[in-house]
């Protein structure tokens, strides 16, 4: 039976002009929802709503990144710390962050002793905070499995760390993530150094750096460690045995970093004067100084050479060695442990046993990264140098930084003919290469001067900054000083040279030279010299 049988005309008719309010009540409000917050009308509410969700979803994207600013805002008050050269004094003033830590960095710094009154501000404040001597298990990084910090199995202090490297155990500085760059103005050259990333800022992944030169391991590899450094062999076939060993060499990136990260801690563009001098000619061959009375007990040789007092001065614990039938060469490498004079003779003591003979000729060429015994151990993670003589390497916060030996630096080129600086575009770059190749490497514009002779120039208040870089610097168009305000020397050759690489630092024959803007721009790749050595480093695995 239908339900119209129940329902009279009457209240049907009321029934259907009910509906037809609500009808015109819904229609009115779905008129209503096609009209956005904006006044836009859209064709249907269903487009209303859809577009309406999809504009706010935008709008609280747009908040997230406005608070994610204003964080960084925040975090882009503190964090970034400055020091800014005027191009005239040595020291530099302090900005940004840096503002109120003092300039007299005496007790930044171990200089001869270990300094009783050591206080070093940077120690708590990053990325200084986190550069720490390591012990990196080599078979673990070469996997491309795990990150640097991964393949970390000791730290400076830790019971079981050591300085003695190893074809499995890689010993280096780590330097965490950090960004910088140089702001140039009339006032001179602002460097600062930011613990997050900013617009413009060069990036600088985290790296490892070798505490010392790379030492041999065989004909095709090398190590990391406290050892005589591998030299006397063409710095290209270095570069090649690191890489099969599974680490590449330092390169101008990595130097760029490790000189602005000493710059803004110091304050001090003459780095012998906040570090200390290294090496001071330190260095004696072709002297004739014969060997005799040679013995070998218990895994070490001794030795006599006659006495002579500028040898004698140069024959301290920690110096390095090397012995041939003719002077000149360097055929079997040694450390110095002790060496005592009668007055006719001195009797000299070697770390290890070395198959040296009667009649062969000495020479000394620099000192040992750690020193024997670890004299240098005592610097631990901070800097300076250890030892009472002026022979010890400089370190930077516990690493060798110059002194003893140049070291190649990857990445960075003269061009013959026009005296120009080339760079890799990049760091990751700067391993393929061991030689300017002008179609994959940048002219930075930067000249060498023009020279009538090859002559050392001081780098001064004329000095050049490089593009690419933050804090490297190239010298001037004049000869200047040695009491310009950095002071330090680089080596120029003729323009019509040939195409040459950077050797950073100075050597051990002419120590005064060096510093972290010393260097020698004379050398092509495939050249070897006892004076050429280079710095082993790990980067983060691809």
């Amino acid at each position: 039976m239908s339900v119209l049988n129940y329902i009279t005309l009457s209240q049907l008719r009321k029934i259907v002009a009910a509906w037809g309010q609500r009808s015109n009540k819904i229609e009115t409000e779905l008129t209503d929802v096609r009209t956005g917050a904006d006044s836009t009308t859209y064709s249907t509410a269903g487009d209303a709503v859809r577009s309406q969700v999809s504009a706010l979803k935008s709008d609280l994207s747009d908040l997230e990144r406005d608070v994610e600013i204003l964080e960084n805002d925040v975090k882009f008050k503190t964090g970034l710390y400055g020091a800014k050269w005027d191009r005239t004094t040595n020291h530099l003033t302090r900005t940004r962050d840096a503002i109120g830590i003092t300039t007299d960095t005496t007790n930044f710094v171990h200089k001869g002793s270990i300094n009783d009154n050591y206080s070093n501000p940077f120690d708590s404040i990053y990325p200084w905070s986190e550069m720490k001597v390591v012990n990196v298990d080599l078979t673990k990084y070469r996997t491309g499995n795990y990150s640097l910090k991964q393949c970390i199995v000791a730290v400076y202090g830790d019971p079981d760390f050591t300085y003695t490297g190893s074809d499995t155990l890689f010993v280096g500085r780590y330097v965490p993530e950090f960004w910088h760059t140089k702001i140039t103005d009339d006032g001179g050259d602002e460097y600062l150094i930011s613990q997050f990333a900013r617009n413009g800022y060069i990036h600088v992944d985290e790296y490892i750096r070798g505490i010392s030169f790379c030492t041999d391991a065989g004909n095709s590899h090398v190590t990391s460690g406290a050892d005589v450094p591998l030299t006397n062999i063409a710095v290209s076939t270095i570069h090649t045995r690191a890489k099969n060993s599974g680490f590449t060499l330092m390169d101008i990136y990595n130097l760029d970093a490790e000189i602005v990260l000493y710059l803004v801690e110091y304050a001090n563009m003459n780095s012998q004067q906040a570090l200390g001098d290294g090496c001071s000619s330190c260095y004696r061959q072709n002297e004739s100084d014969v060997i005799a009375n040679v013995t070998t007990t218990n895994g070490v040789t001794v030795f006599t050479v006659p006495y002579v007092s500028a040898l004698l001065s140069l024959l301290n614990t920690g110096a390095q060695l090397s012995f041939s039938a003719s002077t000149g060469a360097t055929t079997y490498k040694a450390i110095v442990k002790s060496a005592v004079s009668d007055g006719s003779n001195i009797t000299v003591t070697l770390d290890r046993e070395v198959a040296i003979t009667n009649g062969m000729i000495l020479s000394v060429h620099g000192f040992s990264a750690c020193e024997f015994d670890m004299l240098d151990d005592s610097v631990g993670n901070a800097s300076g140098y250890i030892g009472t003589n002026s022979y010890a390497n400089a370190w930077y916060r516990g690493a060798l930084l110059y002194a003893n030996r140049y070291s190649y630096i990857l990445g960075i080129y003269r061009q013959t003919g026009t005296n120009h600086i080339w760079v890799c575009p990049t760091d990751k770059d700067a391993d393929n290469y061991d030689a300017l190749n002008t179609s994959v490497h940048t002219d930075t514009g930067t000249a060498l001067p023009s020279l009538s002779a090859a002559a050392w120039q001081t780098v001064g208040g004329n000095a050049q900054n490089i593009d690419g870089l933050s804090a490297f610097m190239a010298t001037g168009e004049s000869s200047g000083s040695s009491s310009a305000p950095v002071g330090d020397q680089q080596y120029v050759p003729l323009i019509s040279a040939g195409n040459t690489i950077l050797l950073f630092g100075c050597y051990a024959g002419n120590g005064w030279y060096c510093g972290v803007f010393g260097g020698a721009w004379h050398t092509p790749s495939g050249t070897s010299s006892w004076n050429r050595a280079a710095l082993p480093i790990l980067k983060k695995p691809l």
